[in-house]
């Protein structure tokens, strides 16, 4: 799927292109004259051999909100089967960008490999926040996926400016031990390009641990938690935080996707 969004008094989507399973829904406007687009498919999840890729362009000055319409479910699959999503996010000259894709569950048996790449403008706003569970919990799915493997890149003006990677294979080294998911069935991790001067902090509270703080050019964020649903608030909270410092009007993730709620 190619999305390019435009600013005409405010922002619009411009340009689109989409292939099954992909579908493309109406953008939501919002207050300040950003939009808010549903990423959805059609279809019961990922399967095994599946190959997603999502092109997203915010030209100069575009405001625009990508967020998940549900959790992403990955099927188990085949022993020689996996499947992937290639996620390319440009923020041209003024532009903000925000991409909350929600949770993804991996079921058991699941190979999935993630690459979400940002290329930013100097003057750009970005921001990326991810959910992770360690598989279906009512099923007593934790840890046994094959494997996940993520990676996140934020570039600004073509030079590196944030790296993330999360590679979890149960095979080689238990997912849950210290280090990784410490016990823990639910995973959180997050950046804010444009957010500068925010002071570190921490939240410990039985179930949930979260911390932020400063890196070159932004805030990063990591939690861990035992429920989806104190992830699934923290999330949100982090959201309104980081809008209101930019001077953004607050975001009902909740209204628009079942991932946040």
């Amino acid at each position: 799927m190619r999305l390019v969004f435009r600013l005409r008094d405010e922002t619009y989507l411009a340009e689109q292109q989409a292939d099954s399973p992909w579908r493309v829904a109406r953008p939501f406007a919002l207050p300040g004259g950003g939009a808010l687009l549903q990423l959805s498919q059609v279809g019961p999840g990922i399967m095994g051999g599946d190959r997603y890729r999502l092109e997203v362009v915010a030209e100069e000055g575009a405001s625009v909100v990508l967020v998940g319409s549900s959790a992403s479910k990955v099927h188990g699959m085949p022993e020689d089967s996996c499947a992937s999503l290639a996620v390319s996010l440009t923020a041209q000259e003024g532009a903000t960008l925000e991409y909350y894709p929600g949770l993804c569950i991996p079921f058991r048996g699941a190979d999935f490999t993630q690459h979400v790449t940002a290329n930013l403008d100097p003057s750009a706003r970005f921001a990326t926040l991810e959910l992770w569970a360690a598989g279906r919990k009512a099923h007593g799915e934790q840890h046994q996926f094959r494997r996940i493997s993520a990676r996140t890149r934020v570039n600004v003006a073509g030079r590196p400016l944030y790296r993330d990677a999360m590679e979890l294979d149960p095979a080689v080294l238990a997912p849950g031990r210290h280090g990784l998911f410490e016990g823990y069935d639910f995973a959180l991790t997050g950046f804010w390009r444009g957010s500068e001067g925010q002071p570190a902090r921490e939240s410990v509270r039985p179930g949930f641990l979260l911390a932020t703080g400063p890196t070159e050019g932004g805030i990063y964020a990591r939690g861990l938690a035992r429920e989806g649903l104190a992830l699934a608030t923290e999330a949100r909270a982090l959201v309104q935080e980081r809008r209101a410092g930019w001077g953004l009007a607050p975001l009902v993730l909740e209204r628009f996707s079942s991932a946040f709620g």
